[in-house]
């Protein structure tokens, strides 16, 4: 994760972009801001709900942007190398259903999706 501009951690604006190589997932969860994911390169595959299943994700190519709703549940998978950017307003949070921090919390803030 590279921040592109703001703090992600402090309240305002931020802008992070992220890595991901093919296959890489990011368990169900969600955020409490909304937040603009838009894909540089590659394929992101991005559903709904609280149970990861790829079968009821859409996809998202390069050039695509997307905005996901303050406490929407989510996750996503990379579809071959991806790089996303995604903009929202700190202090990012990634939470689980239980409300629980995540293990990606420090590496993306996609959430801080």
């Amino acid at each position: 994760m590279a921040v592109v501009s703001g703090d992600p951690s402090k309240a305002g604006p931020f802008v992070v972009e992220l890595a991901m190589p093919s296959g890489y997932q990011i368990a169900p969860h969600f955020h409490p801001t909304d937040e603009v994911v838009e894909v540089k390169k590659g394929t992101l595959l991005v559903g709904m709900g609280d149970k990861f299943d790829l079968a009821k994700a859409k996809p998202m190519k390069a050039g695509d942007k997307g905005s996901v709703l303050a406490k929407a549940h989510h996750f996503a998978a990379a579809q071959g190398a991806t790089f996303i950017s995604v903009s929202a307003m700190g202090r990012c949070a990634h939470l689980r259903q239980s409300g629980g921090r995540s293990p990606e919390a420090g590496r993306q803030a996609l959430t801080a999706a």
